[in-house]
């Protein structure tokens, strides 16, 4: 069996896991993969420059990765969230009569076809 992932499919997996965990958890795990990723990516150039990883060159990877890695994190999870709000909101008109505020002939359709998608999955409990 092969495990693949698409960027799409990435991109999508930190879309959602933006969206439903609190912003300081996303910072602070960003943060530790960056730095973890940062210390792997100069312990890997070191060893194929020839040059011996101490100590120090690693451990300023990691300082320099998490010193500038949480405000970007920051940032990046308020921009998603925001165009999560956005998304959010663009349904809400896309659905609902700005001038009446009365759902539109769409939202009837789509809470229709719901409606019926469900009601077609259900078994048959008609008295015989």
């Amino acid at each position: 069996m092969k495990l693949s992932l698409h960027s799409d499919q990435i991109a999508s997996l930190l879309y959602r896991s933006t969206i439903h965990l609190r912003l300081p958890v996303l910072v602070a795990v960003w943060t530790i993969v960056v730095a973890a990723l940062s210390v792997l990516v100069t312990a890997l150039l070191l060893a194929l420059l020839r040059v011996g990883a101490n100590a120090a060159s690693l451990g300023l990877a990691a300082a320099v990765a998490i010193v500038i890695t949480p405000p970007i994190a920051y940032k990046i999870s308020q921009l998603m969230r925001e165009l999560e709000r956005s998304r959010t909101a663009l349904q809400s008109l896309a659905r609902i009569d700005s001038l009446t505020g009365l759902a539109n002939r769409r939202h009837f359709f789509q809470q229709a076809e719901q409606l019926l998608e469900s009601t077609l999955r259900q078994p048959c409990r008609c008295p015989r």
